[in-house]
Parts: C-alpha cells; structure tokens; sequence
C-alpha cells in the first residue's frame, strides 16, 4: 500500500476525532497490519518519538510500495491480446484507467479504447 495514502488516512481520521497530534506517535501501530507492525516496532525509540520521525521512516521503508501513476501514453499502448477476450480486455482497460490522475476526455477514451481492440471488434 501506497505509504502517503496511508498516512493521510490515519491523520484524517485522527483529525475527525479530535485526537491531538502529540499522541498520534502512541496510535499509529494500531493502524498498521501486522507484517507492519513487526518492522514498526522493531525501530529505534529516536525513530518513533515524534509523528515527524515516524513518517519520515514510514515513508522511507515503504516507498518502494508507491505506484507510479498510469498516464496517457500507458493507456493508448494498451492492445487487446489476439487471445483475449473482449470482457476481459474491458475490465483490464478500466484498471488501467482508473489509475489515471488526469483521464482523457469521454471521447477519447472511447476512441482509444476502440483504436486498440482487435480488428474483428473494432469494426462492429
């Protein structure tokens, strides 16, 4: 899981509760699985002493969980296998999509989306 979506959830449900930031370091095992909580408290007291350290190490152990964002050219190289089927091409294709930050218009999603189908669907 991406680290920043984590941390952002924590803090917003803190927030919500009126939880002061003082004691987030005190909760935040609470919020990890366990494989989490394991490498969690395995660090040093100086690491989990403040909400700043502890985001700093979250961040840092778990980045490699971030997943870089689907773009453009990700979505338009996407073709439908000559084996595959066309539900299973759709639902890959709103996976990928959804990924998306910034997704292309209706229009030329649909256009995209036709352009990459195999030939005997696209001509439909």
């Amino acid at each position: 899981d991406n680290p920043y979506f984590h941390l952002r959830s924590f803090e917003t449900i803190m927030n919500i509760k009126g939880i002061d930031k003082k004691v987030f370091p005190s909760l935040f095992s609470l919020s990890l699985e366990t494989v989490y909580q394991q490498w969690f408290f395995s660090l040093d007291k100086e690491k989990t002493s403040t909400w700043e350290s502890i985001t700093n190490a979250f961040i840092d152990r778990y980045k490699c969980n971030i997943q870089i964002e689907t773009d453009y050219r990700q979505l338009e190289m996407l073709r439908q296998k000559e084996n595959e089927g066309f539900t299973s091409f759709f639902n890959k294709w709103r996976e990928t999509s959804a990924k998306m930050i910034k997704v292309p218009t209706e229009k030329e999603s649909v256009r995209m989306f036709i352009k990459n189908l195999q030939e005997k669907y696209s001509k439909h």
